[in-house]
């Protein structure tokens, strides 16, 4: 128990008067002498106790209603609740959350509305001399002050929703520095207001600090379900003029209910292409096929829609992707190699093809070629794997087609330094192609069926290879060897590479049917590729290649395709690539038109998280669990509600006063002592 004002209970030695009252009476006594009768004697001895039993019931009523009457000056209380009751001014810091979770539709309006009223109604039942904090997932400067209450509703006016999600952890512990920084040991207070997700709700990861209380206050919407596009992605990488090309779309149900022929419409370059319609069970997710044709070369920039009320930020998911106008190859012939390899791709203008022989390479135009080809390699130079090595962690293509009398022991230094398997020795023997790959990716989009019984390559020479976790087998050996097949760099970067020499001596895959689509293939996925589409707030860089006619230190635009919206963001040039960084001038998801002054050099698209998206949330039992198995000092659960919430106030700031049941004890003493003196007589 705790007093208000504890001086009052100077007033206690006023328990001393009824004391001396009692032991000192002012009243004179005559004395009367009586003849000794023994009845009288024995009446007199039995009066006298009850007068003194009286007495002293008296003294104790008149000490108990002084020492009740005390109290209630001195307005004790009981409290949970560090530095309640006359510690000051307060600071208190409100958390709002601003998340696009809570755009979602309560009993009385969205939730970032009610959210905003409760904020107000807080502040409100405070007094004028307190300070007060908003807290918002935006975490902005302006917000890292106390300011008085009128302030404070100002800036709770004009919070709106944010792409930003933050964990609770994150807003309490950045609230406890800033209370701290402010001095409030003591009379801080933490309020949060918040819908409470299950993904962000980590309450074990706060701080503890007993000199904070914290008030945790739920909202919780009427509907939960929510349907939304959670991902695209294009069937097979290889992109081009006149291509058709299938991109694939997954779409997830949150409801308790299935959703049931959903449209889903698909938007190329602000042109709508052909719609189809999904159907998503309760609770889960389905995956469905978009078609369309790109007509023209350089960047597209496309979205995929659906309808759905409960939440519209996750309805739309934007993409972009750059089909080149040309593609850049490199062949790298050694001495005596076979010249077929590079006039595969010397016969189309969409093929930019540059020839040198291996012993006089120029390495400065390896950054700039989309896939370098290594015809009839066999013993490679330190200087040309030091530069490919270069290149592969660039994220470039290699395609390696080794030499009939290659040094094996030389041309793994190679595979050793783009941390490849090695190739094995030399194996001769009669061998034939048994099966071709059709279900992986490297074939796809090319075979619509192959016969049963096929005319595949025959092979004399080969030089095994083992796969590896990142290896696809394109063309397979009935060895069970690969004829040849791909590996996935760290990088992204592909390394193709055929276990037979392009000469007739080794066999008949170089004049073989399958030669030329897997010579193309190989370069069509050799394309620059950048990912489909960003997350809004990720720190990962978006990336794109430098265009050489763009200057290191010219500043690039991003302008956004529908509303015009436009800034410059942070932006760095590694390894001829632009790396740019969007950060908070990201405002709001779509497709970007990247721009070198008034020359578009690319697209880009960016999404918002869907983690608000889930509509998983805690009600108010698991959350109380939540805080009580964290164990953060004086942290509870209160109503939202006008009336509940501040009365929780009121009993935060001023614990559960008694002094009202001291004044009614102190009447009921006093009653007592009127009782006794009148009626026993």
């Amino acid at each position: 128990m705790n007093f208000l004002f504890p001086g009052f209970l100077v007033a206690l030695t006023a328990l001393a008067v009824p004391v001396i009252i009692h032991l000192f009476r002012f009243r004179r006594f005559k004395k009367v002498i009586f003849t000794n009768v023994s009845l009288l004697k024995e009446v007199d001895i039995t009066r006298k106790n009850r007068q003194q039993l009286k007495h002293l019931l008296v003294m104790l009523m008149r000490m108990l209603a002084i020492a009740a009457l005390v109290f209630a000056f001195a307005k004790p209380y009981f409290s949970n609740t560090p530095g309640v009751a006359g510690a000051g001014p307060r600071k208190v810091s409100i958390y709002v959350d601003n998340s696009f979770s809570m755009d979602r539709e309560a009993e009385n309006g969205r939730l970032l509305n009610q959210a905003k009223i409760t904020a107000e109604e807080i502040a409100n039942a405070y007094a004028p001399s307190d300070k007060f904090q908003l807290i918002t997932n935006d975490f902005e400067g302006r917000h890292a002050r106390f300011y008085p209450r009128d302030e404070f509703l100002n800036l709770l006016a004009e919070t709106e929703l944010s792409p930003t999600g933050r964990n609770i952890s994150e807003v309490v512990n950045r609230q406890l520095d800033l209370l701290k920084k402010e001095g409030a040991s003591g009379s801080g207070r933490i309020y949060l207001i918040s819908d409470f997700p299950r993904t962000g709700a980590d309450f074990d990861q706060i701080r503890t600090d007993s000199s904070v209380s914290i008030s945790v206050l739920p909202l919780k919407a009427g509907i939960s379900a929510n349907l939304y596009v959670d991902s695209v992605w294009l069937q097979t990488p290889n992109t081009g003029v006149n291509i058709p090309l299938t991109l694939k779309f997954r779409v997830k149900n949150t409801g308790e209910t299935e959703a049931e022929d959903i449209p889903v419409k698909l938007f190329l370059n602000g042109e709508q292409k052909t719609p189809t319609q999904i159907s998503v069970p309760a609770g889960g997710s389905a995956e469905g096929e978009l078609f369309f044709t790109v007509l023209k070369t350089g960047a597209q920039t496309g979205k995929v829609q659906i309808e759905d009320n409960s939440l519209t930020f996750d309805n739309e998911f934007y993409f972009s992707f750059q089909v080149a106008q040309s593609l850049d190859v490199l062949v790298l012939n050694d001495a005596g190699s076979a010249q077929g390899t590079a006039k595969v791709y010397s016969g189309d203008e969409y093929f930019k093809l540059t020839t040198f022989n291996l012993s006089a390479p120029d390495y400065s135009r390896f950054p700039s070629q989309n896939l370098i080809v290594l015809n009839g390699i066999t013993s490679p130079s330190d200087g040309l794997v030091t530069e490919l090595k270069k290149y592969a962690e660039a994220g470039g293509n290699l395609m390696i087609i080794p030499g009939l009398k290659a040094d094996v022991n030389v041309l793994n230094r190679l595979h050793t330094a783009l941390k490849l398997p090695p190739f094995g020795n030399l194996r001769s023997g009669d061998f034939k192609a048994t099966s071709v790959n059709t279900e992986g990716t490297f074939f796809s989009d090319i075979f619509e069926s192959v016969p049963k019984n096929p005319d595949l390559p025959t092979v004399k020479n080969y030089y095994p290879i083992s796969g590896s976790e990142n290896h696809e087998t394109v063309i397979k050996l009935n060895t069970g060897d690969a004829l040849f097949g791909y590996f996935t760099t760290e990088k992204g970067g592909k390394v193709f590479y055929s276990s037979v020499a392009a000469d007739d001596q080794a066999g008949n895959f170089h004049r073989h049917a399958l030669f030329v689509p897997v010579m193309l293939k190989s370069a069509f996925l050799s394309q620059t590729q950048t990912p489909l589409f960003y997350y809004a707030g990720a720190y990962a860089p978006a990336e794109m290649n430098r265009p050489e006619k763009v200057r290191n230190d010219e500043a690039i635009k991003w302008i956004h395709t529908e509303n015009g919206y436009e800034f410059i963001p942070e932006q760095r040039t590694v390894a001829g690539k632009l790396l740019f960084y969007p950060g908070e001038y990201l405002e709001q998801a779509g497709n970007y038109k990247v721009m070198a002054g008034e020359t578009e050099i690319g697209a880009l698209a960016y999404n918002y998280p869907r983690t608000e998206s889930q509509s998983d949330f805690h009600t108010e039992e698991s959350l109380k669990t939540q805080i009580q198995e964290a164990g953060i000092p004086y942290t509870e659960l209160i109503n939202a509600s006008e009336g509940a919430l501040k009365n929780a106030i009121d009993k935060i700031e001023n614990g559960a006063p008694i002094w009202k049941w001291l004044i009614i004890a102190t009447l009921l003493f006093l009653f007592t002592e009127l009782v006794l003196l009148r009626f026993w007589k």
